[in-house]
Formats: structure tokens, sequence, C-alpha cells
């Protein structure tokens, strides 16, 4: 009997439940298919930046640089241990290989116009001075190159645009010569080392200033042009200059010969690259830093049109840009690089103040070249 009314109750105990499950609950409003309950919070789809753009559109670039596998430079500097140095790094990073076809800037002019007529085109950068590269550009041998990262970085970065010799993007600069005073430090007593361009044109200096020969070597326009453009000497700062009966050699070697060995106490300008050299091997010899700045000549890059290995061309010369392919470059050479952000491996008895750099730019590079042709300077210099 107790059996029969414990299974009676648990009957009627599941039948509650099962109805209860059954009943309808409140009526909720229909909520559209295509939009999320208002309670919900709604996730906006994420919309991709400028630079997610540029970094996706680049990636696609390295990409394609890696299935061409390699890039040919036909260059003036990287010889030696800088080109050895610049390709395993670069290979190291891109698993790129780099080719080095080295040569003077002039004939490589020549040999890429040749190449572009005969349609046979083996280069894919020509890198070397500025001159050389604007005449490539001009000869049609260039595409620009603008849209690498290197070139999106803030200008602060820079002590000088890589965009300086040429703003249309064909010939593109990834250093710079540095031209500055040096003196020899055992004959120019400390109290007496000049401190701005104008200290040049004291009386003691007469006949004892050594410079290089203006109807042999472009090196003076190089570095007084750039200054005159920026009003820091004007044209009869030269002329006063001319009547300080300078000391003519023919090249940056035996200026710092000159200086060296205490022939002569100073110049006005040399190249921190040629100084480097004698500052090595122990010569009392230390740049000078001017007030007004200092001027320089761009080293450069173009990319050369139909060359077969068009993305690879493009990841090299941005990563010769980089802070890693100016580093190598520096570290190799002893120089500075353009940017700020990199150390300088320039000795410090040779090293210059470059952040009163100027720089010439394509427009001034070509009038440089029309005065040297005009014997200018020498006419001013009484030559």
């Amino acid at each position: 009997m107790k059996g029969t009314v414990l299974t009676i109750g648990l009957a009627l105990i599941a039948l509650l439940l099962v109805l209860g499950a059954c009943a309808p609950g409140p009526t909720a409003a229909p909520v559209p298919v295509s939009a999320p309950p208002k309670s919900a919070p709604t996730t906006a789809p994420r919309v991709a930046s400028p630079a997610d753009a540029q970094s996706t559109e680049w990636q696609k670039v390295v990409d394609a640089a890696k299935k061409e596998g390699s890039v040919t430079l036909y260059s003036y500097a990287f010889t030696g241990d800088l080109g050895l140095a610049l390709s395993e790094a670069f290979k190291q990073r891109y698993g790129i290989k780099v080719e080095i076809v080295t040569g003077r800037g002039a004939e490589m002019v020549e040999r890429i116009k040749t190449e572009q007529r005969m349609k046979s085109v083996t280069a894919d950068i020509q890198e070397g001075s500025s001159t050389h590269n604007l005449n490539s550009k001009i000869a049609g041998s260039t595409v620009a190159t603008l849209d690498i990262p290197a070139l999106k970085e803030a200008k602060e970065v820079w002590y000088a645009s890589p965009l300086t010799p040429d703003p249309d993007g064909h010939v593109i600069a990834y250093n710079v010569t540095v031209y500055t005073p040096y003196v020899n430090t055992r004959l120019v007593k400390e109290s007496d080392m000049p401190r701005t361009f104008k200290d040049f044109l004291n009386p003691k200096w007469k006949g004892q200033i050594v410079a290089s020969d203006p109807d042999l070597s472009t090196t003076e326009y190089n570095h007084f042009l750039p200054l005159l453009d920026a009003r820091i000497v004007d044209e009869e700062f030269l002329r006063a200059v001319g009547r300080q009966g300078l000391q003519f050699v023919t090249g940056e070697v035996q200026r710092g010969e000159k200086l060296s060995r205490g022939e002569l106490p100073l110049t006005m300008t040399a190249s921190t690259a040629s100084m480097t050299r004698f500052v090595g091997q122990g010569a009392p010899i230390k740049a000078q830093r001017m007030k007004e700045g200092i001027s320089g000549d761009t080293i450069s890059m173009v990319r050369i049109k139909n060359g077969p290995h068009p993305n690879a061309a493009q990841v090299f010369m941005d990563w010769l840009l980089s802070q890693e392919g100016q580093d190598v470059h520096g570290k190799v050479r002893f120089m500075a690089s353009l940017r700020r952000d990199v150390t300088d491996y320039t000795p410090e008895p040779a090293r210059s103040d470059l952040n009163g750099l100027v720089v010439a730019n394509a427009d001034q590079q070509t009038r440089q070249a029309n005065l040297f042709k005009d014997k200018w300077l020498s006419k001013m210099w009484g030559k």
C-alpha cells in the first residue's frame, strides 16, 4: 500500500514538471535578424589605417623580392670589405643575394644607357655620386622610388633628407661627403683655431692655407657653393680668401699629406672621409667645428628602368637607408650616417658636427658643374 502511494506521488510530480516546462513565458519583442539585441554591446568592424595599408603593400614588395632572389648593383664605392659586409647583412636579413659590379661612375652611366638601347638590362641599382646618377636620370635610365618605408620616416630622423638631390625620387641620397676645415694641432694653438670662416682671413694665415686647385678639382666648389647659397659666406668673402695666397694641391691625398707632415698648418675644406685615413695613421690633424655650419655633397643610388629585379631593388634601397643598413655602412667605412639615430663611426679627431650640415640639391650641383667648367673660382682667386 505504501509502495503504491509513493509511486503515484512520483508520477504526479513528474507530470507537474512537464506541464511547467510547456507553459508559455512572457512574450519578447521580435528582433531583426541583421542587428544584435539593443542590450548587447555593438562591436564595429576594425578599419585599416594608412599605416596598415602601407605595411600590407610593402610586405607584397618584400615577398616578391624574395621570389626574385637577387639584386644587381653597379657601384663605385661598394668594393672590398664594404661590399662584402653590405651583401652579407642584406642576405641575412632577407635571404636575397647581392651581386656587385664595380667601376667608375661615368663608365657606369654609359654602360646602363647601352643596356637600355639593347633592351638587355643587367643592373637593378646604380650607386655613386649624385652628379653621375642625375646624368642617368636625364638619360631616361631610371625610375622613381618614393614608396619605400624609409622615405616615410619623420624629417627629424635625418641630418639631410635622402630626397635632397632629387625631390622626384629618382636619385636618393644614402650618404654624404662632408667638407669641413682641418688644422695641424702641432702648428695651430688652441686659441688660434678657427671657429668661424672669417677667422681664415686673419693676416697670420696668409700663404698658410692649403686648398685644392680649382682648375683640377671640384672639391672647393662642392664646399663653398652650398655655403654661398645658404648665405653663410658671400662672394666678397671668397674674393678675400683668394687674397690669402692659397697653396694649391692636386687633390685630397696631397692635402692630407701637407697637413700631416706639417708643411702647412690648416685648410678651409677637406672631406672627412679622406682625413679619416690620416687620423688613423696617427697624423696630428683635427676637424674644426664652424659656428655657421658645414657643407656636404650627397652620395646616392638610383633604381634602373627595366631592371630584372625591381622589387629586390626597392627592398635593398630601403634597407640601406634603415638604421641597420646605415650602421653596417658607417661601421665599415668609419663614417657618419645621414641618420641621427645611428652611431657616428668617424674617429674623434676627424669628426665633424653634422647639426649645421648644408647639402647641395640637384639644381646647385648642376650649377657647380657649370661654374667649374667656366673656371669661376679660378678667376676669382686670380689663377
